[in-house]
C-alpha cells in the first residue's frame, strides 16, 4: 500500500472523471470530496499556477504550492504545510495524492505518488 511504503501518512487513488475514490488509506486525515474536486481541477486543466497564489485544501488545512510540474514530471505538483506537504498526480484516467508528516524525506513521497501513478498509466489506467 502506499502508506505502508512509509513514505506518506494518508494516500487516496480516485477517478478523475467523477473524483469518485478508487483506494484511500488515511492513519491522520480524511481529505474531502470538494478538495479531492480541486486537486483534479488542478491536474487536468493544463494550469496549475492557482496552487501557487491561492493554494489548496487537504483534509481541512491550506497548503501552499512550491513546486509545478515540469518536462520531468509533467504530472506531478507538490504542496507544503508546516513540518509536512504533500504530492499528487495524474495518470491517464486517475489522480494519486501522498500527504506525509514530519521525519519523511519530502522526495520519497514525491518519488512514491509519481511511481504509482506512471503504474496505472502503463496499465492503461
Amino acid at each position: 500500500s502506499l502508506v505502508g511504503s512509509g513514505h506518506m501518512h494518508t494516500a487516496y487513488i480516485w477517478t478523475l472523471a467523477d473524483n469518485g475514490y478508487v483506494a484511500y488509506n488515511s492513519t491522520e486525515w480524511a481529505v474531502q470530496p470538494e478538495e479531492i474536486a480541486k486537486l483534479t481541477q488542478l491536474l487536468t486543466t493544463g494550469d496549475a499556477n492557482d496552487v501557487f497564489v491561492s493554494g489548496c485544501h487537504l483534509a481541512g488545512e491550506k497548503y501552499i504550492g512550491i513546486r509545478p510540474r515540469n518536462a520531468e514530471q509533467a504530472s506531478l505538483i507538490v504542496v507544503k504545510l508546516k513540518d509536512g506537504g504533500a504530492a499528487f498526480a495524474k495518470s491517464g484516467t486517475m489522480g494519486v495524492l501522498g500527504i506525509y508528516g514530519a521525519g519523511v524525506n519530502p522526495a520519497d513521497c514525491n518519488t512514491t505518488v509519481v511511481s504509482i501513478a506512471d503504474y496505472l498509466s502503463q496499465n492503461g489506467l
